[in-house]
């Protein structure tokens, strides 16, 4: 069984699609150490800032992200309708650019899967094994938040949460095709990597030509099959082993107390999705509430994006700017130290497919705090907080939970902080380590040749 796992982005994005293709290629390759039958090959883009050291890796050449030529290109067709052929992003054309190459790696090595997370590399891999360009099947896993209705055209669909997987079958089931040409389809964006939430047309509203394109495809892919199995996250990386000796080099390195609680926050940074700015204002309000303010901290670390500035600004004029850190661009190999080093983990966004972030943190022993959400629910389980983030001081109210649960200031965590920090640890082994996610994933591939 040949295996190809691809990301455009590996080796000079740094976003949870990448690492995952990263990991999965690396557990794989040491699965098929004792599995004679498994080959394994990595495809990312050519020229990879960040050195990729699997034996089996292969670059592919395309125009990256952030390049001039990627700009200018995107730019000129983006005029001329760019978003109907794979040309209406920076990420769309680097997918875009990538396809060719890999098409004709996957022909000549006649791989029989590859498997992926970019949406519209996968569509055009998809219509390539159609036209018979090459022989692997395609598996997308899904983390980019696209409609059911628009995941109706691939073949595999891997859903990383339970409730994403029944949210996808409900529609994909082909006896749902009849309810959604009476009904009308939720309207689905370009494969840009974005989604929208606008209703269902009206009864007085004809369905939209898009929509019927969207039933059409289901009823002539009747065989589309969903599989759940989530990310997994490197269980012997991040760990809590070393977070003593991680908690004291970190206050040390912010010139922090050592009895400091550190709240940590690893996210893109940006306002948008992430919503780095309302983390930044709540985490201000709480702590100038708290007893003993200086007691806190708080540790955002993510990649520079163009809202950064922003959100520096904000910090300087934030009165707690003493007691907030932003640190850009931190290296992928530092990170296990950083999280070690948290108390609590917090992600702010309102909805998420299946965040690495958050299985860091779990697997390093740090409870997560998050929107209450049924992907962020499924994730805690008890270890963590979930509550209601879109409003003014809903953040603060899970803060001040938190902060009764760890005991005074200044002295040893409660009783029943030491209880949730296992049971992240716990909630990672059991479910979304290498030994528990890896065999379901292979499994996935039998089922998928079979078939």
């Amino acid at each position: 069984m040949r295996i190809a796992i691809a990301s455009s982005g590996l080796g000079h994005v740094a976003r949870g699609i990448e690492t995952c293709a990263l990991l999965l290629a690396h557990a794989l390759s040491r699965k098929a150490r004792h599995a004679p039958g498994l080959d394994v090959t990595l495809f990312h883009a050519v020229g990879p800032i960040h050195p990729i050291t699997l034996p089996n890796a292969v670059g592919i050449f395309c125009l990256k992200r952030g390049t001039v030529a990627n700009r200018w290109l995107t730019w000129l067709c983006s005029r001329l309708g760019g978003w109907r052929y794979g040309f209406g992003s920076a990420y769309e054309t680097e997918q875009t650019t990538f396809a060719p190459g890999l098409i004709r790696a996957l022909r000549t090595g006649r791989f029989d899967i590859v498997h992926l997370q970019d949406p519209e590399l996968a569509w055009l891999l998809e219509k390539a094994r159609r036209k018979g360009r090459h022989p692997a099947q395609v598996i997308l896993a899904h983390g980019t938040e696209e409609t059911p209705e628009y995941l109706s055209r691939y073949s595999n669909i891997q859903e990383l949460t339970p409730a994403m997987a029944e949210r996808s079958q409900s529609v994909l089931c082909p006896s749902h095709a009849q309810k959604l040409s009476t009904e009308g389809a939720k309207e689905a964006k370009s494969p840009s990597g974005q989604t929208s939430d606008r209703q269902p047309p009206s009864k007085n509203q004809p369905v939209k030509w898009l929509d019927r394109l969207f039933v059409q495809t289901i009823q002539r892919n009747p065989g589309v099959r969903v599989w759940m199995i989530p990310n997994f996250v490197d269980t012997t990386r991040f760990t809590p082993l070393r977070a003593g000796e991680a908690r004291r080099n970190l206050r040390r390195r912010l010139n922090l107390a050592p009895e400091t609680r550190v709240i940590g926050c690893v996210a893109a940074l940006k306002a948008g999705h992430k919503r780095v700015d309302y983390l930044i204002d709540e985490f201000t309000r709480w702590s100038a509430a708290v007893p003993n303010p200086e007691a806190y901290a708080l540790v955002i670390l993510g990649a520079t994006t163009p809202e950064t500035p922003a959100l520096r600004d904000q910090i300087a004029r934030s009165p707690a700017r003493a007691r907030i850190w932003m640190l850009a661009d931190v290296s992928y190999e530092e990170m296990p130290d950083y999280y070690a080093g948290f108390d609590l983990h917090v992600l702010c966004s309102l909805f998420e497919v299946c965040p690495m972030a958050e299985l860091e943190a779990l697997a390093s022993g740090v409870p997560g705090m998050g929107h209450d959400v049924a992907v962020n629910r499924w994730f805690f389980g008890d270890s963590g907080w979930v509550g209601d983030l879109s409003k003014p001081g809903g953040l603060g109210e899970l803060l001040e939970a938190w902060r009764r649960e760890q005991g005074a200031e200044g002295k040893e965590h409660g009783v029943e902080s030491g209880r949730r920090k296992r049971k992240a640890r716990e909630r990672a082994e059991q479910m979304f380590s290498p030994e528990a996610v890896v065999p379901q994933i292979v499994k996935m591939y039998e089922e998928v040749l079979e078939k």
